[in-house]
Order: C-alpha cells, then sequence, then structure tokens
C-alpha cells in the first residue's frame, strides 16, 4: 500500500501531478545547490531502501527531501559568503534560512517538534564553524563538537522521512545507530575536496586539523578517529534489535541491491552473538580504513 502524501501535495503514484504547499512555490534554487543537496537525499533514499520502502513511495518522496536539502545548502552557502567577507560574528542565528526551513518542515508534518531540535544543531554547527574560521588555532573538543553537529541535516531528512513514512520509531532509532557513520562521511566528503575548500576559503576538516599538527600527524589523528568512530558504530549495532541492525548495516552497504545486502538480509536471523561477529570481522576495518585512500603512498 502506498504512502499517503496527499496532505503535502503528492498525487498517489510518482507520475500524477503535484500540489505543493503554497509557500514552496516562492522557493528558487540553483542548479549548484541542487546537484549539491542531490548527493545527501541519495543517502536518504538508500536508507529508505533499507526500511522497505517501495520505489514508488521513494520516488515521490524524493522531491520533498530535495527541496529541504536545498534549503539547508542555500543557508549554507550564505553563511560562508559571510565568512569569506568577513563577517563572523553569530552569522547563523536567527538568519532567514533557518526560519525559511522550519517553515518547510511545519508545512510537512504534523509533529515538527523534532525536525526542529535538527535545524537547531544546524544552527549550533553554523556557529561552531564560524567561530573556526575566526581563528586560526584549532582543538580536538572543537572538532568533535562540529563533527558531531555536522550531520543535523542528515537527521532531518530521516524526521520527514520516518513521519511521512509512517516509520515510528525505526528511523530514529536507524540515525542514533549510525550516527559516527555519518560523522566519517561528512569527513571524508572534505578529504575529497580539500583543493576546492581551500581555494574557496571553506572549513574542510584536514585543513582545520592540520593548523595544529604536521601533515602526517593530522593524517594519523583523523585515522584515529575514523577507527573511535568504527567501533562506536560497532557497539551501538551490538545494542540494537534485529530490526535496527538490518535497516543499518543496508545503509553501510556500498549498494542495497548488491550481494553485500543480500547477505544482510539473511544474516539478520543469526542469533546475536554471530552478528556482532560479522561487525567486527567487516564494518570495523572498513570503517577504520575510510580515510586510506586520500592519503599519499
Amino acid at each position: 500500500m502506498s504512502i499517503d502524501l496527499s496532505g503535502v501535495g503528492i498525487g498517489a503514484t510518482a507520475s500524477d501531478g503535484v500540489d505543493p504547499p503554497p509557500g514552496w512555490d516562492e522557493i528558487r534554487f540553483t542548479a549548484r545547490t541542487i546537484l549539491k543537496a542531490n548527493r545527501v537525499v541519495y543517502e536518504a533514499d538508500r536508507a529508505a531502501i533499507g526500511f522497505g520502502l517501495s520505489h514508488d513511495d521513494i520516488a515521490r518522496l524524493r522531491p520533498l527531501l530535495l527541496v529541504l536539502e536545498c534549503a539547508v545548502y542555500q543557508w549554507d552557502d550564505e553563511v560562508e559568503s559571510a565568512q569569506q567577507a568577513g563577517v563572523l560574528s553569530e552569522p547563523a542565528v536567527g538568519r532567514p534560512e533557518a526560519a525559511r526551513l522550519r517553515g518547510l518542515v511545519d508545512d510537512l508534518l504534523t509533529d515538527s517538534e523534532t525536525a526542529h531540535l535538527a535545524v537547531t544543531d544546524l544552527e549550533e554547527y553554523f556557529r561552531l564553524e564560524s567561530a573556526a574560521a575566526s581563528t586560526s588555532s584549532w582543538s580536538d573538543e572543537s572538532f568533535r563538537q562540529l563533527t558531531r553537529h555536522r550531520y543535523a541535516d542528515v537527521r532531518l531528512l530521516f524526521v520527514v522521512l520516518s513521519q511521512l513514512a509512517g516509520l515510528g520509531s525505526l528511523g530514529a532509532d536507524v540515525m542514533a545507530t549510525s550516527g559516527p557513520f555519518w560523522e566519517l562521511m561528512e569527513v571524508r566528503d572534505d578529504l575529497k575536496s580539500v583543493t576546492e575548500d581551500t581555494a574557496s576559503g571553506s572549513f574542510n576538516s584536514l585543513n582545520y586539523v592540520s593548523r595544529g599538527l604536521p601533515t602526517v600527524e593530522a593524517q594519523r589523528y583523523l585515522d584515529d578517529f575514523a577507527r573511535s568512530r568504527a567501533e562506536e558504530v560497532a557497539a551501538r549495532l551490538s545494542r540494537s534489535s534485529p530490526e535496527v541492525w538490518r535497516s543499518t548495516m543496508l545503509l553501510l552497504c556500498q549498494s542495497p541491491f548488491g550481494g553485500e545486502a543480500r547477505a544482510v538480509r539473511v544474516m539478520t536471523f543469526l542469533p546475536a552473538a554471530l552478528r556482532r561477529w560479522v561487525v567486527r570481522r567487516f564494518v570495523v576495518p572498513a570503517l577504520a580504513g575510510v580515510f586510506a585512500e586520500h592519503w599519499p603512498d
């Protein structure tokens, strides 16, 4: 049975017409913003597959998630412009981009409190990022605070996806279990864009850590960070229910349709001790070494 999205103007099938909330007609995004946001929404699509949603339901939810993520990236662009212009005094707090994002959420959800908390986390992230941009020093505590708040946009998408799809607590439980994984993905994206971020003056994890550590030590620090996050994912998976374990593991797979995913669906029915062994044997090493390809030989 298809998800009922008529309340937010989405038809019964992906080919039906749409009638979004009136305020959404005023939203305009650049092609660059859409392409950047699409990378994050792709991850939400993969999560939706792990939750068991149909391809048609995912196709109907996708435009809503894309609009939300575009609003996040538009906000991000505004904050970066303020940083580059030297306007670094609390540029994220009380900005119209935050109010717009909360308005979009209110249009979609009947219970938007949890989604609003994710928006507040985004505000905190942008505040921390701007504070980091205003100084030439760095600290381990600041780095970890930044990474903890940085994937708040992914959490926002999970909240919206979960409520609209009627998933109950599953979406929140998977997000809580996979949180350290998203921290790693944010840093990995930074390693892919060091040159671009350096040229634009954007925040970049490697550049930030390198303020206080020589190159090799900075790489070692990030590898240690990856190992600690991998261990935390394993610990959270060990405490999860079979349903949360399956959905989280499918999210960690490179492809939700490949051999790994098929194996995960089978392993869901293994005893908890064997599921823990699988995570220790395969997941932890893969996540702990996620940055290795970006280091010179």
